[in-house]
């Protein structure tokens, strides 16, 4: 799912260099909104979605409690949303109604009331993961991510 000539990312925020720039013009994907990234490389989000939500993430997720939640997603993502995602079964409809639904909430967009309590319980489980990883074991495991794809 992902291009094995990855070398930078397509949306402008490059975690590789903390920088956000819009002159980026490779062919590949392999950002940091790893879910983000799985759902445009699978055709279900477009490029501007995931452009948005990684710029508004840099922005917002940077300290605190938002950080947290962070690196939970980076565990919590890579392990469990996209191998189902991947699979398209049911649960990976789920976990795709999921992320939207959450993202749309984090970001203000509109959102269905009735998805909150769902939301909530994801955004809850990334961020008490959040605290028991490390900023290195996190990025590691997003990181680690795509090299595996890439061999």
């Amino acid at each position: 799912w992902l291009q094995s000539n990855c070398n930078c990312v397509t949306n402008p925020y490059n975690c590789t260099t903390g920088q956000v720039s819009y002159n980026c013009n490779c062919n590949c994907n392999c950002g940091c909104c790893v879910v983000a990234t799985a759902l445009t490389n699978d055709g279900e989000w477009s490029f501007d979605q995931l452009n948005d939500l990684t710029v508004w993430a840099e922005k917002n997720l940077r300290e605190g409690l938002a950080e947290r939640f962070h690196r939970g997603y980076h565990i919590i993502g890579p392990k469990l949303f996209i191998p189902f995602i991947l699979r398209k079964g049911l649960l990976g409809k789920y976990f795709a109604w999921t992320f939207q639904h959450a993202t749309d909430y984090l970001t203000g967009k509109p959102y269905n009331k009735f998805t909150v309590p769902n939301s909530w319980f994801w955004i809850g489980a990334m961020t008490v993961t959040g605290f028991f990883v490390s900023k290195r074991y996190a990025r590691r495991t997003w990181v680690g991510m795509y090299k595996e794809i890439k061999k």
